[in-house]
């Protein structure tokens, strides 16, 4: 197992600025005050720059297979008494398996698992999802209409009530 800079007690931050700063100090020597110097301060961004990237690059390798290694090693399930129990699995099976089982589960119109007026999990998500989009588009469109309604019936009562004042 290799040594990550985690183990150390120092981030990634942290070590980017260090470098950047060994590095900048050693080619800067020479310049009396490094906050007043362009040069300083371009070749400080470069270096940050740089380092990030390379940084980066080695996390993103380094992490990766790590990741996989754990994703995809075997395991071996075990009972309370640590006695195997089952066939050896890696975790991205079991992951697999457990989403598998969570969204066929049958569940009641709360979501909790039940035989009663229940359904597949995936199903009764996708059904309450219609339901309430096609509900607030029906509302919606209930609401310009009644809103629309009200402004003709308006309009039409001040007519029959000029109409009523001229004609006495």
């Amino acid at each position: 197992m290799s040594l990550s800079i985690a183990d150390i007690g120092i981030t990634q931050e942290e070590l980017q600025s260090r470098v950047v700063e060994s590095i900048v100090t050693s080619v800067c020597d020479d310049v009396e005050e490094h906050g007043a110097s362009r040069f300083f301060r371009e070749l400080k961004l470069e270096v940050q720059k740089q380092v990030t990237a390379r940084v980066s690059i080695a996390l993103d390798a380094s992490l990766g297979a790590a990741i996989n290694d754990v994703l995809t090693g075997v395991y071996q399930p075990v009972n309370e008494w640590g006695e195997p129990k089952g066939k050896p699995t890696c975790l991205r099976e079991m992951v697999q398996a457990k989403a598998a089982r969570f969204i066929t589960e049958t569940v009641d119109k709360d979501l909790k698992p039940s035989n009663y007026d229940a359904m597949p999990r995936i199903d009764r998500m996708v059904k309450d999802h219609v339901e309430k989009a096609v509900g607030f588009e029906i509302k919606r469109e209930l609401e310009k209409a009644v809103d629309a309604e009200k402004a003709r019936l308006q309009l039409k009562v001040a007519q029959v009530i000029i109409d009523r004042i001229l004609k006495n």
